[in-house]
Order: C-alpha cells, then structure tokens, then sequence
C-alpha cells in the first residue's frame, strides 16, 4: 500500500492546480471500423467522416492547458483512425496535460502503434471486449476471429510496456461476472474496467443505443455489482478500476435512490468533439461553444448533476469530493484556522472519496 500512497502523492502535486484541475474527454474522430450494436459511431455516413487535425488541436491544446485543465482521455468513434493521433497524443503529453487512457478496439493496434502510444506517454489503454453476440463476443462486430485481433492487441501493448485493460460494459450477457473475469483472464488481461448502461445520449457523442441487452433491472445490476466486489476480493491478480463507491452509487439508480456522488459535469468534468465543440458531458445537449472561439474554458455549472449512469464521468465523483475537501482545508489552513480545516475533511464522503483514490492507484490505473 505504501508505493500506491506515494505515487498518487507524486501524481497530485504535478497535476495540482488552484481551484481543482479539470478533465476532458476528447472525441477526436466520429467514426469507428467496428461495428458494435450497442453504439451509433458505425452509422455515421463516409459523407460525414471527420476528426480533428493536428493543427487544430495544438491550439484547442494551448487553451485547454491554460484553462486549466491537467488530464484528458482521448476517444472517438476509433480514436486511432485519426491519421493525427500519434502527434496529437505528443503535443497533449508536451503541454503537461496527462492522457489518463485511450480505449480502442484493437483493430488497429501493432508493435508500431504501442511504440507509439507509449512514446507519448499514453498511461493506460483500454481495449474493448464485446460481451454480447451469439459465440459470447465479437458476433455484433462483424470482425472474423475478433478474439485473435484483442490477444493481439494485448501482446503489442506488453511487449511495447503500454498498461492496458480490457473494457467491458455492463449487460445481460456480463450477469455471471466469475465468467467474466475467467474471459479476460483467457485473454490475457491483468486489469478490466466496467463500464455502465448509457440508454441514450443528448450531445453529439452518440457512443450509446437504447437496446434489450443493456435494459437492466436493479436485480439484475445489484448481482452483478456483488460479483464484482467479490472478485475484487478473491481475483487480485485482476485489478478493477470501479470503486466500491462507484458500484454501490450504480446500485442506488437502478433502485431509484438518491446517489452519495454527484457528478461533476461541467464544473471539472467536460466533453469536447471532433469539432472542437465543448459541451457539459456525453449525456446532456449543453453545448458552451466551440473551443477556439472561447478562448478559455471558464464556465461552471451550479451543483452537481444525478441524471445518468455515464461511468467515465461519474466515477469521478469519489474522487472529486475527496479531492475538494482537502483543497477547502488546505485554503483553511493557509488561513490560519486549523479546526475548521479538520472538519472539511471528516466526512463519509471525504474518506469515500480518498478511499476510492487508493483502490484505483492499488489496482494498477496509475
């Protein structure tokens, strides 16, 4: 436990900045060489195929960086269609913006695309396996031996030193979870991240369609989470990147409960697209303007949202309220009240939030 400890010390004092660092997700290309049908990215028209070019995004990257934002995630469509991705993931590291991941779906990663991912600093990679599909994954993609393309992909990002983890969403195909993590174990995987439902989305993100296999019950979910937690337990050799307090907040939707976690959309947490339009999240419409006319990103939303189950986004609830009450006790303490400093930082959600920072550096997402 001491080196996770250390390292996110060493973590949070490059990316510290007054007020919270903020995080984007960049969509960097709107179209995808797979087909998957619990997404929209493969019906975009060839008429409509676009990304952001590398000119474009060294300027969206100086206004980013002076906007204060300190960790990105680069993602598409397929990000590395982008014919730029390689330069712009390098322009991003330069600028001191960390790239937490880039999920992919393997198509396009060998020895020479990990070289260059790790290259740039790329901190993990996600590759995304598709649970659902008549031979358990792979049938909705229309990929032939889609199994040989993820081991492939895997054992470029090893050989190349590139973490990586295997996606996989939440769905009736995942509800025996022990499989599961006996799947991404035949795969090779030594880390997997979950991600969660998304029905339906209002921006121009369009990575979630509203199908059967991902219309869940709270029975259904709540068996699902308990199967986690329980790997977590018993499989450590499998690092999970959601948080305790991350699951138990999924169940509290599916149940109609309030969540302890608000998500932070539009405040630190914000959505850019090929175009380089900046909006609040994937989910909601609100769209704040195209990046290089803004200028600055300094727009922030009152409160905290409670509208969906985004996993990118919401899973930085934990650690965001950890994160905000020691910035409020660090300004306590410069102003010289040590008590009221203490009492920012004692709360469920506090500890929540900090212990939530533990299991993820603990489990290898560093």
């Amino acid at each position: 436990m001491g080196e996770p400890i250390a390292q996110l010390v060493r973590d949070a004092r490059r990316a510290y900045v007054p007020g919270l660092p903020k995080v984007l997700f960049w969509a960097i290309i709107n179209h995808c060489n797979a087909v998957c049908t619990t997404c929209s990215f493969y019906l975009v028209p060839r008429s409509q195929f676009t990304y952001t070019n590398l000119d474009s995004a060294r300027r969206a990257i100086d206004v980013l960086h002076d906007s204060g934002f300190r960790f990105t995630s680069i993602t598409g469509g397929e990000p590395l269609m982008n014919p730029d991705v390689f330069d712009i993931c390098d322009a991003i590291s330069r600028r001191g913006i960390a790239i937490t991941y880039i999920p992919t779906n393997g198509l396009l990663v060998d020895d020479r695309a990990a070289r260059r991912l790790r290259d740039a600093d790329v901190k993990v990679v996600g590759v995304s396996v598709e649970m659902i599909g008549a031979d358990g994954m792979g049938a909705t993609r229309k990929i032939p031996k889609f199994r040989d393309v993820l081991v492939r992909a895997r054992e470029a990002l090893d050989r190349a030193g590139v973490p990586n983890y295997a996606g996989v969403l939440l769905s009736k195909a995942t509800l025996d979870i022990p499989a599961v993590f006996e799947f991404v174990r035949d795969l090779g995987f030594d880390k997997v991240v979950f991600s969660y439902p998304q029905l339906e989305q209002g921006s121009s993100y369009i990575a979630s369609r509203s199908i059967p296999e991902i219309r869940l019950t709270a029975s259904e979910v709540e068996r699902m989470v308990e199967g986690i937690k329980a790997a977590k337990r018993d499989i450590p050799e499998i690092g999970v990147y959601n948080t305790e307090a991350s699951l138990d907040d999924l169940v509290r939707f599916y149940r109609g409960e309030p969540r302890r976690y608000g998500c932070w959309g539009g405040k630190r947490l914000f959505y850019l697209d090929w175009r380089l339009d900046l909006y609040q999240c994937f989910t909601l419409p609100k769209r704040y303007g195209n990046l290089l006319e803004m200028g600055r990103v300094d727009v922030e939303e009152p409160g905290l949202c409670d509208l969906c189950t985004q996993q990118a986004f919401r899973d930085f609830g934990p650690f965001y309220a950890g994160a905000s009450a020691l910035d409020r006790s660090v300004n306590l303490l410069r102003a010289g009240h040590p008590i009221e400093a203490m009492r920012a930082v004692a709360s469920d959600e506090t500890f929540g939030g900090l212990r939530s920072l533990l299991e993820v550096y603990g489990a290898g997402f560093v």
